[in-house]
């Protein structure tokens, strides 16, 4: 007996269409899935309607949209000149600045508006109100250092955008997700190249973030994280494919009454029908899913986007049915016996088939899933965001240069970014710039195709302002300085606030006190920078102390008179005598002052002041020793032979005891002459340094130095005063006059310590005064110190040494010293080297820049950024720092113009009022002319050998004096006034009086010149010489014979008492007188025989 089975056509048909409903199922899946991943690449709809249907289409929320926006404005940013990596710095403060306004909720925009002219205007903007704008600039103020970002005021914010977007006539909406890493290697993303492109262009880009809530990321990952398991499910199956085959066959006989045979033979097999699934997708093309039994396709149609995205499915499968046939005969015969037999057979065969089926388009969402999530997930922490970028242009052209640069630096060549979209269109008055809507949808990726979402790591790299500098925005390096003024005092010298990289650090303060001052100060920087205004500020701050300034150029600190703490400032012109003039002997010596000292400092001013070379320091040193012996100085023990001076008082009695310029001068004229020198060698020598000694005896110059009237110290240096030196042009008459103030000013206080008691010893700690010179390097030059060789000295070079020295050394004598250069390297480096505060202003110049660093604690690549400090800003140096502190000096005073009609109107009491009559004694130069000694000398004689009143020769010698001299415009007063200057001279000097001189002899002289005292004649004036020294008359009577003697003499040396011309003797005379000439002639006779 033999067994088949078989499939029907029913059941075959069944199975069928039961695998043609899985394989649509399964791929309606995936285009549900990716409908959810990538929304933006199956949307068919043009960029118009695009823009139409997801951006504010209305002015109005536009214009409020823009509105919303405190802006900041970035003109530079500065980055600490120690990091390595500055692009990461850059983006590390970009994401710092992000989250803290994601943690805060704020929409916030980078604003790059192109202004057509080669320059563009880079902004930061944050949407809210004043409180969020507080914020928000605390944030940029935490985060970025320096002056670079300034707030906007909000009516300027609005103006600013809406001016920009007026010509826009195309504009576009920009989203995707910038590239971070390229096989492993970190990318940028830097507007430097996109700003560059629109050079010259008119254009805004604005590229802003919405803040997206937790809660809307965390349901969004959710979202995805189904999808992507959902893509697992579909991306691999198990398909298996079976068949069998059996045959089988039995035999039985028995007997019995009948006879019965019965065979039967059978076959079955199975077979397993087949179906298929074919599917492929093309992303740049159609995708395209067929299905067995002629399925109609489906598909997403044509989509155009920056990458490809391949994928097939495919698969064959075998189901199983029956099929058999059968055949059978049968015999049977009956019997009463029965026997039976049984023998049998049977055959199985089959064979099964079992393999993976892959769907890359399953896979490929799934990885794209998988990425979205953990861009997500990373934003929990520091921030999700809504990101579109839009922008305007004047022309479509001019859109396609933006917009194209701005696609190469999001996606870069990564063949693994996501695809971006890129739509624009023609802008209007209505809508000048497209904005895409807010997305209120809880799926956050089919919500607005316009938009992009990215945390704030990616936003840190595409809202980061440029990595280099363009026109209109710079990248700083600078250097990490100190914020600390740890030596400060709070209630003391606060000259400004401490700065970081040019922005102002609230609440703090530096202060400069008195023990810094008193240790000495430096400030530096290029004119214009703000040197004045800072020492000023000292000034102010120094709680009344003294000070004295020498001013070189310019005429800023008489402004100091606008201010109430400097209403008493006496201001000084020198140069310009009609305005405020001073006059100072250099050769007077201070009470208490070493003649030696004084002598030594006098060769340094010179030195250093004026270009001597050869022997000539050596004649100048000499003769300055010469014409101190001949005024009755010792040399030795440094006093005077008659006179002790003890007081500025007695300097003032006694002036004529101190030489003078016109003394020095002579005594050079005739000292030249006997040291050998001959020829041209001589005259070369002796006119060198008598013109340059000249040059201090005529014109304003002479008035000041060349005089017998001298400063009174003591009363100077307790008073506020100005000495303006601009109106002396020569640098090197500047030099003399603040060398002379040096000398002078270290000379005194010299004098005061070694004057002062034990007890006031600790005063050396107290800040008495301070000295202030400005452009020191007009006498303080950078030379050399040593000799240029061993038969050349260095005279200049010592000098300015020694100067150096006085500066040094005043420290400790309670004398503070703030020197102001213009350029520190044209100072000597001992003047900066023993200032205790440094003062740093602009400097541009690399050597100027290195000098100063060193100085300050700089090396030479930070020291650049001292051409980076603005006006007022300064880097500043002082005891126990290591880093300089930047500073903003306060600039809190009215800095009015003075003029010098005020400053004449001040000092119009100056030289008691007669000041125009001390200008015309000076020009008249009758106080230095040989002629005056001359007749001053006949006036002597005339007086003592007639015993006439002065009154009465007066007359007389006014007219020797107008003959003899050129008096034309001076007046009789003046003439007598130096006749009168003039005696006292004389008579005073040990050609007449050889004994010590005091006040009533002073007093004797004055009383007998004064028309006013009647009473005080010649006899009494004869009888006060006289009890200082025995018959004066005589004393006189015997000089005016040997002057005779000396005159009789011929050129044989021989003399004739027997022959005595009355002209010889007249000369000796105001006015002929015989008995005078008898007397004459008979004391010759007398003495001789």
């Amino acid at each position: 007996m033999e067994n088949y089975s078989i499939e029907t056509n029913d059941d075959r048909n069944e199975r069928s269409l039961i695998k043609k409903d899985d394989q649509k199922k399964g791929a309606e899946e995936l285009n549900e899935i990716f409908e959810n991943v990538l929304p933006w690449i199956i949307e068919s709809k043009s960029s118009k309607d695009l823009l139409e249907q997801n951006t504010l289409n209305n002015k109005e929320d536009i214009e409020a949209f823009l509105d919303s926006f405190h802006l900041f404005k970035v003109d530079e940013i500065a980055i600490n000149d120690i990091e390595d990596d500055i692009v990461s710095v850059i983006y590390q403060k970009h994401q710092a600045l992000i989250t803290a306004a994601y943690q805060s909720n704020f929409t916030i925009a980078t604003i790059i508006i192109g202004n057509g002219g080669g320059s563009v205007d880079l902004y930061f903007g944050v949407s809210g109100d004043g409180r969020t704008k507080k914020i928000f600039h605390n944030n940029l103020n935490g985060i970025f250092s320096g002056k670079g970002i300034k707030y906007i005021q909000e009516k300027q914010s609005s103006r600013i955008i809406n001016t920009a977007l007026k010509n826009a006539q195309h504009g576009g909406v920009l989203t995707g997700i910038p590239t971070q890493k390229i096989d492993d290697e970190k990318q940028v993303f830097d507007l430097t190249s996109i700003i560059r492109s629109m050079n010259g262009k008119k254009f805004v880009l604005l590229n802003a973030m919405r803040p997206l809530s937790k809660a809307k990321t965390a349901f969004q990952i959710q979202e995805l994280m189904a999808l992507k398991d959902r893509c697992h499910a579909l991306a691999n199956r198990t398909v298996e494919a079976n068949m069998s085959k059996m045959e089988n066959q039995s035999k039985t006989i028995s007997e019995s009454v009948g006879v019965s045979n019965a065979q039967t033979k059978g076959k079955n097999g199975g077979v397993s029908p087949t179906f298929g699934i074919n599917a492929s997708v093309n992303l740049s093309g159609t995708v395209m899913i067929s299905a067995g039994g002629g399925v109609p396709p489906f598909g997403w149609g044509a989509i155009t986007m920056g990458g490809t995205i391949g994928a097939t499915l495919g698969g064959s499968a075998t189901v199983g049915g029956s099929l058999g046939t059968s055949k059978s005969n049968t015999k049977t015969n009956s019997q009463s016996k029965s026997e039976s037999e049984t023998k049998g057979w049977s055959k199985s065969t089959g064979e099964s088939l079992s393999y993976e089926q892959q769907n890359s388009l399953a896979m490929e969402l799934e990885l794209i899933s998988d990425k979205i999530i953990q861009r997500l997930r990373a934003g929990l922490n520091s921030g999700v965001w809504e990101n579109f970028i839009t922008y305007a242009t004047t022309d479509s052209i001019d859109s396609n240069i933006l917009s194209g640069a701005l696609c190469g630096e999001l996606i870069k060549s990564d063949p693994k970014a996501f695809p971006i979209r890129n739509v624009s269109h023609n802008l209007s008055e209505e809508r000048p710039l497209y904005i895409p809507k807010i997305n209120y949808d809880q799926n956050l990726l089919k919500s607005n195709k316009l938009v992009s979402f990215i945390s704030s790591e990616e936003a840190s790299l595409i809202m980061s302002t440029p990595l280099n500098s363009v026109p209109g925005f710079d990248v700083r390096l600078k250097p990490l300085l100190s914020l600390t003024d740890m030596m400060g005092d709070k209630n003391e010298g606060i000259i400004g606030k401490i700065s970081e990289h040019g922005r102002e650090v609230e609440g703090s303060h530096f202060s400069i006190s008195q023990k810094d001052i008193r240790k000495h100060v430096f400030v530096t920087g290029i004119t214009g920078c703000g040197k004045t205004t800072t020492v000023k500020q000292i000034l102010k701050k120094a709680n009344d102390v003294p000070f004295l300034v020498l001013e070189s150029a310019k005429r800023e600190y008489r402004r100091l008179l606008s201010e109430e703490e400097f209403k008493d400032i006496e201001v000084y012109t020198l140069g310009d005598s009609d305005v405020s003039p001073i006059r100072h002997n250099p050769f007077m010596i201070l009470p208490g002052v070493s003649l030696i000292t004084h002598i030594d400092n006098l060769k340094s001013i010179f030195n250093a002041s004026f270009s001597l070379y050869g022997p000539m320091p050596y004649i100048l040193e000499k003769c300055l020793f010469n014409i101190y012996k001949l005024k009755g100085w010792n040399l030795t023990t440094g006093k005077h032979h008659k006179i002790e001076i003890n007081s500025f008082d007695d300097c003032k009695k006694f002036d004529y005891i101190y030489p003078t310029i016109i003394d020095l001068t002579n005594e050079v004229s005739k000292y030249v002459e006997t040291i050998g020198y001959e020829g041209e060698l001589k005259s070369n020598i002796k006119s060198a340094i008598i013109t340059r000694l000249e040059s201090l005896t005529v014109g304003s110059k002479g008035f000041i130095f060349n005089t017998t009237e001298f400063l009174d110290l003591k009363n100077l240096l307790e008073r506020q005063i100005v000495f303006e030196l601009e109106s002396l042009a020569d640098d090197d008459d500047k030099a003399f006059f603040v060398g002379l103030m040096l000398a002078l000013i270290s000379e005194y206080r010299q004098s005061l310590v070694r004057e002062s008691v034990l007890s006031e010893e600790n005063q050396r700690d107290v800040l008495k005064h301070i000295l202030i010179v400005e452009e020191a390097h007009r006498l303080l030059k950078n030379v050399s110190t040593e000799r240029s060789s061993e038969m050349l000295g260095n005279p200049k070079g010592k000098a300015v040494e020694a100067f150096c020295n006085i500066i040094a050394e005043m420290r400790a004598l309670g004398q503070g010293v703030i020197v102001a250069e213009q350029i520190p390297t044209k100072i000597a480096p001992d003047v900066i080297k023993n200032t205790n505060t440094k003062i740093v202003h602009r400097l541009v110049s690399n050597d100027d820049q290195v000098t100063m660093g060193a100085s300050i604690g700089l090396d030479d690549k930070d020291s650049r950024y001292l051409n980076q400090l603005s006006t007022g800003f300064a880097l500043v140096h002082k005891e126990g720092m290591s880093k300089p502190v930047e500073i903003k000096v306060n600039n809190d005073m009215n800095n009015m113009h003075i003029g010098d009609i005020r400053i004449r109107r001040i000092k119009k009491t100056f030289f008691n009022g007669e000041l125009e009559r001390e200008l015309l004694l000076h020009e008249s130069g009758l106080l230095w002319n040989e002629k005056l000694q001359n007749i001053t000398i006949k006036l002597i004689n005339s007086i003592f050998f007639t015993k006439k009143e002065i009154q009465e020769i007066l007359p007389i010698v006014l007219n020797e004096v107008k003959n003899k001299c050129d008096t034309e415009y001076v007046s009789d007063d003046l003439i007598i006034i130096i006749l009168k200057n003039w005696f006292k001279k004389t008579i005073l000097s040990p050609l007449y009086f050889e004994k010590d001189i005091n006040d009533k002899i002073l007093e004797a002289i004055d009383r007998f010149w004064d028309e006013d005292d009647e009473n005080f004649n010649f006899e009494r004036l004869k009888s006060r010489f006289d009890n200082e020294k025995q018959d004066f008359s005589e004393r006189v009577k015997e000089v005016s014979r040997l002057t005779l003697l000396h005159n009789l003499r011929n050129e044989n040396n021989e003399l004739n008492l027997n022959e005595i011309p009355d002209s010889i003797i007249d000369n000796l005379f105001l006015f002929k007188n015989e008995i005078v000439r008898n007397e004459l002639r008979e004391l010759c006779r007398n003495k001789i025989m």
